[in-house]
């Protein structure tokens, strides 16, 4: 057999047979990560992590309900958990290592089991009902003074105050349980949206509570982030609802596109030096920018690698004015790229883009439609925070879960 026509019947084992193509990857991956300066048992961990979960790519590859995945996503999922995994195993920190494995495997279970075993409309009602209790929580110190829940402590925020619909009165900003009124704003944002979709459907009073409960909040966090998780949601929501109703199906994949092609021309403009060119546009990003160029700045200095999970945070402080001193990136994309170089940032942007894609181009019903709206402000968000996809904030379940009902949604 001469080389093309080896290479011509090799190539269906590769292309067809994704779980050797994943193999494949993997097996490369790992090889091109090894690291004979590195001490040996933080070598051997990586090893097994590695073997762990190429055999569960395997098992869940060749499982009859892998469509609920995608096939692409999948791929760029494991590639980026490994990637994640091994930029805390060279910190040689069995803490860290323990955290990346474990956040991975709830990010795992967030995407496939969850919407396997709770139905939306559930999932959504305990949003609702999460952000009027936490919300209301943070209300309470304007009424009756600052307290305590066991050893959470329920205070308001001393940075800015919050003026009362342009009148004279002023109050401090609510927090509820949360460090800042951003954590706050994190949960009653999408927690408002959420409760009026379930009020515009079903017409329960309940839901008219949590909403002003829960949009009260929200006004009185001061958050301009929490603000634009409900405002986009609303607005793309609106637009798939009024086209749907014209029989214009083709919005919500104008729509992805548009997000994600805003995500990489943020995440390159940042990448390439080019930082300038963001000060143009018309949005105080509240010196963001100057937190985004110090993390570009290392990542050009470590593309392939990465600084590792914690590294680039220490890295980072030379580079900003010290009232910065431990912040992080403040956008999730970059953070990505500084823990894991520019095949896991890749790998994270191209594992919501390949999700969000699939589920945008179904026949999408009314309730798609607002779990896509949703999901998509999640993504969105993430240009501005501190949380991810993969996390155990409140952000990052959110935006796990409902990527795993858009995944499960798509197949079924």
């Amino acid at each position: 057999m001469n080389s093309g026509s080896f290479l011509k019947s090799l190539s269906p084992l590769l292309f067809r047979d994704r779980s050797v193509l994943i193999v494949l990857i993997l097996s490369v991956f790992t090889v091109a990560t090894y690291n004979q300066g590195q001490a040996r048992l933080f070598t051997q961990i990586s090893m097994v992590l590695y073997i762990s979960l190429l055999s569960l790519t395997i098992l869940l590859e060749n499982d009859s309900k892998m469509g609920v995945w995608g096939r692409q996503s999948f791929i760029f999922l494991i590639l980026f958990i490994l990637i994640y995994i091994y930029s805390t195993v060279i910190t040689q920190s069995l803490v860290e290592v323990g955290m990346a494995v474990t956040l991975s495997s709830i990010l795992i279970m967030l995407l496939y089991l969850v919407p396997k075993a709770v139905s939306l409309n559930v999932f959504l009602h305990y949003i609702a009902l999460l952000s009027a209790l936490l919300g209301s929580l943070g209300l309470l110190p304007l009424l009756v003074g600052e307290f305590k829940i066991v050893v959470l402590p329920v205070e308001l925020h001393t940075g800015h105050n919050i003026r009362i619909l342009g009148t004279n009165v002023e109050v401090l900003r609510i927090q509820s349980v949360f460090g800042n009124p951003n954590g706050l704003a994190r949960l009653v944002g999408p927690g408002s949206l959420v409760s009026a979709y379930l009020l515009l459907k079903t017409r329960k009073w309940r839901y008219l509570l949590f909403f002003s409960l829960s949009a009260i909040c929200l006004y009185l966090t001061g958050s301009r982030s929490g603000s634009l998780i409900f405002f986009s949601g609303v607005l793309i929501y609106a637009s798939l609802f009024i086209m749907n109703k014209l029989n214009i199906g083709s919005l919500s994949r104008v729509i992805v596109d548009c997000v994600f092609t805003t995500i990489s021309l943020v995440i390159a403009i940042a990448l390439l030096g080019r930082i300038e060119l963001l000060y143009l546009l018309p949005v105080d990003f509240t010196n963001r920018l100057l937190l985004w160029e110090a993390t570009a700045n290392l990542i050009r200095d470590n593309t392939i690698a990465g600084m590792g999970y914690n590294l680039g945070y220490d890295f980072m402080s030379p580079l900003l004015p010290e009232r910065f001193e431990g912040y992080s990136p403040h956008n999730s994309y970059l953070r990505m790229f500084l823990h894991t170089g520019i095949v896991g940032g890749i790998s994270y942007i191209l594992f919501h883009y390949i999700i969000l894609s699939r589920f945008s181009r179904t026949n999408m019903s009314n309730e798609d439609q607002f779990l896509l709206s949703l999901t998509i402000t999640m993504i969105i968000i993430q240009l501005f925070e501190t949380f991810s996809t993969i996390g155990l904030t409140h952000g990052s379940v959110i935006s796990s879960i409902c990527l795993g009902y858009c995944l499960y949604r798509t197949a079924n």
